[in-house]
C-alpha cells in the first residue's frame, strides 16, 4: 500500500469513526516521569495495534521556578477532569432520566408522588461520584 492510499484509508477510517461512541470508562489517570517533565496518562483507548492499548497524555515540561507548580496544578486537574468524562456523562444521562420521570410523574398524578425519592438517590450519587472524580478524589 502506497503513502498515499493509506493517508486515505485513514482518513475514510477517521470519517467511519465520527458515528462511533466513546471509549467506555472507566478511564484511570497516572502521572509518570518524563525525561523532560511528568506525563498524566489517560486511558486506556483502543489501539490501532490488534489486542494493544493506548493512552491520551498530557504534557508537562519542567521549567524552573514557581510557574512549574502553578503549571502542573492545572494541566493535572485538566486530566481529573478528562479522566472523569465517562462517569460524568453517565450522571448526567441517569440526572436527565430521573428528571423526565418525575415530569411525568408530576404531569400524571400532580403533586408530589412517593415511591420516586430512589431514582433520585441513585442520579444524587452517581452526579457525587462523578464530581469528585473530577476534581482529584476517587469515585
Amino acid at each position: 500500500m502506497t503513502h498515499e492510499e493509506r493517508e486515505a484509508a485513514q482518513t475514510e477510517a477517521f470519517k467511519v469513526g465520527l458515528g462511533h461512541t466513546h471509549t467506555k470508562g472507566p478511564w484511570t489517570l497516572k502521572t509518570v516521569k518524563t525525561v523532560c517533565g511528568l506525563c498524566h496518562k489517560i486511558g486506556p483507548f483502543p489501539s490501532n495495534r490488534l489486542g494493544q492499548e493506548t493512552h491520551a497524555c498530557l504534557y508537562v515540561d519542567y521549567p524552573a521556578g514557581a510557574e512549574f507548580n502553578k503549571n502542573e496544578a492545572e494541566v493535572l486537574a485538566n486530566a481529573n477532569l478528562i479522566t472523569a468524562a465517562p462517569d460524568l456523562l453517565a450522571a448526567l444521562e441517569a440526572t436527565k432520566y430521573a428528571i423526565q420521570c418525575a415530569i411525568t410523574l408530576r404531569s400524571t398524578f400532580g403533586g408530589n408522588v412517593g415511591g420516586g425519592v430512589d431514582i433520585f438517590k441513585e442520579a444524587e450519587s452517581k452526579l457525587e461520584a462523578a464530581i469528585a472524580k473530577a476534581r482529584g478524589g476517587q469515585s
